[in-house]
């Protein structure tokens, strides 16, 4: 079967669906100016072929065509956009209420609409609501930086210091971060998820270097939508630096790398106004 399936009498003779496709898969008669499949086998399954035609004469045979849902009149005004953006917070308290599976489940679609590289879609979700399977992330992450920072004590900084300056100038930025991570887990405080009912991974193939891109286009059309909803995120850097840790515990493919981890649920606190960013030097050319 083709992938393509062209209604001749629906179609207009517009030509966009060949316009639009960057892989050349259809070209246009010279004479009626209908199209025709020239080669399918370049198809990257980006849909823009039958999202961009008028008369709805193109249909995607590998692709389910009731999720081509029309978008026209769909706008948000660029102001009230800019607010919406500017409104988002980093929630690092949560109440005590449980993420329903239904509400992920529509956060992970949202998430599949995020672009990828050549439209490969390659990363794959974890979610995680188990509260002991979390109290084990957050040991072991924990345990993660006790013995970083045994390790990167003053002497073996000194030392390294001498081949790699940069990289130790860097990090001892954030040992600061990092003792005050152990202080408050030695408190009894979930220091690193914050509580978090749910929390959400995503890994990727090892050896894709988009890997990193696709996965955190997911993780922040994961989190707009959170905004939208009602509900709150943070993204957990502590989980993702101490990867190699979790890995075993998440059962991730040894092909596989966690690239993204985010906390979800109900904030504790709701903030009342924006908040103030720098202003950055700009280059125009």
């Amino acid at each position: 079967m083709s992938l393509f399936a062209i209604d001749q009498e629906k179609c207009i003779a517009c030509g966009l669906c060949a316009q639009i496709c960057i892989e050349e898969v259809f070209e246009c008669n010279e004479k009626n100016k209908l199209p025709r499949i020239v080669d399918e086998a370049k198809c990257i399954r980006c849909g823009h072929c039958a999202a961009i035609c008028p008369a709805e004469a193109l249909k995607h045979n590998d692709m389910n065509m009731q999720n081509f849902i029309p978008v026209e009149n769909l706008s948000i005004e660029p102001e009230q956009m800019e607010r919406f953006l500017g409104a988002k917070r980093s929630v690092r308290h949560y109440r005590n209420k449980k993420v329903g599976k239904e509400v992920v489940a529509q956060l992970l679609r949202v998430a599949q609409l995020a672009p990828s590289d050549n439209n490969r879609q390659e990363r794959e979700f974890i979610v995680v609501t188990n509260p002991h399977v979390i109290a084990e992330l957050e040991k072991a992450t924990v345990d993660y930086y006790r013995k970083l920072l045994a390790l990167m004590n003053p002497v073996m900084r000194k030392i390294s210091y001498v081949f790699m300056p940069h990289a130790i100038r860097e990090l001892e930025k954030v040992i600061p971060d990092f003792q005050g991570l152990l202080r408050r887990s030695q408190k009894g405080e979930p220091a690193v998820f914050r509580g978090a009912p749910c929390i959400i991974f995503i890994h990727a193939l090892k050896g894709n270097v988009m890997a990193k891109d696709n996965c955190l286009a997911a993780q922040h059309y994961m989190m707009l939508q959170v905004q939208a909803m009602g509900l709150g995120t943070c993204i957990i850097g502590y989980a993702t630096a101490a990867a190699s840790s979790l890995a075993n515990i998440l059962n991730v493919p040894k092909k596989n790398q966690i690239i993204s981890a985010i906390t979800l649920g109900y904030p504790f606190y709701n903030f009342k106004r924006t908040v103030d960013r720098k202003e950055k030097d700009i280059m125009w050319f």
